[in-house]
């Protein structure tokens, strides 16, 4: 009787195993988008740098939008290009990825032009 049980444990923890495995390549490949639209964001576009050092000690203006439609975009794209696409490192493509599409889609979708219109009403 106790082989079947070490044969059930066995199988139990290979279980256990693949759900951490998943896990940390989800978690793997969630992250490094939003690390790669931040730097892309803040030094290559360089939106709203000027206001975001003139209020560094006070925190936002109230017209700063709350989130960005392009960089929700570019971080789900990213990450199901770092979950599916099986070329590379998972990771790097995640990186890539998330930074050129947040590039692309914050020069298409006004975004800048969404809250300076909000702040004027």
């Amino acid at each position: 009787m106790t082989p079947v049980f070490e044969g059930v444990g066995i199988a139990l923890e290979s279980l256990r195993a693949n759900k951490v495995r998943a896990a940390l390549t989800i978690l793997g490949v969630a992250f490094p988008p939003v690390a790669s639209i931040m730097v892309v964001d803040y030094f290559v576009l360089r939106t709203h740098r000027r206001e975001l050092q003139a209020t560094r000690s006070t925190g936002l203006p109230a017209w700063c939008p709350k989130w960005n439609l392009a960089g929700w975009l570019a971080w789900i794209a990213a990450s199901l290009v770092g979950y599916y696409v099986h070329w590379g490192i998972a990771s790097i493509n995640a990186l890539v990825v998330g930074a050129a599409l947040y590039y692309v889609l914050a020069k298409i979708l006004p975004v800048q032009a969404a809250a300076v219109a909000a702040s004027e009403a």
